[in-house]
Formats: structure tokens, sequence, C-alpha cells
């Protein structure tokens, strides 16, 4: 389980649900995944959900600044630097 600080005190709204799929989408954790943490860690926030990612994610998953092999800083900015501008 996870530390009672963690739980949301009051009701789970949708801009707070928001707010953390934002924050670890922002770490580079798929779609996919975040819904999934989400969904194990109801009631809780962004941490209880990156806890949950990062100790049941295969490290092949994991962004690349988590030690993992997925997309991370470097490879974003590879990919931004070879975007072509716009005219």
């Amino acid at each position: 389980t996870f530390p009672r600080s963690w739980r949301f005190k009051g009701k789970l709204t949708y801009p707070r649900l928001e707010t953390i799929y934002a924050a670890l989408e922002v770490l580079n954790f798929k779609g996919h995944q975040v819904r999934w943490a989400m969904q194990k860690t109801l009631g809780y926030d962004q941490r209880a959900a990156l806890e949950m990612l990062l100790v049941n994610l295969p490290k092949e998953e994991l962004p690349r600044q988590f030690g993992g092999e997925g997309i991370g800083d470097q490879e974003t900015a590879l990919v931004a630097a070879e975007m072509p501008d716009a005219p």
C-alpha cells in the first residue's frame, strides 16, 4: 500500500486526474502505461502512479531517464533537431 499522505483529500475531480496524467506524460511514459497506473492507484496522487510504473514495468519499457531503454530527453532532442523548420 501507499502512504496515507499520498491519498487525495476530498473528491477525485477531473482536473486532479488530468494533472496526474499530464505529470506522467511529461516523464515520457506512454498513454496506456499511464492509464494502467492510474487505474491501479485510483484515489492517490501522481507519486503512487509513478511508483506503480517504476516497480511493475519491465526495464525495456521504462523511459530512458529512469534507466530504461524507452524514449528520454536525449532521443526527444534528436527527433526535434531532425524536424525541418516550418516555412
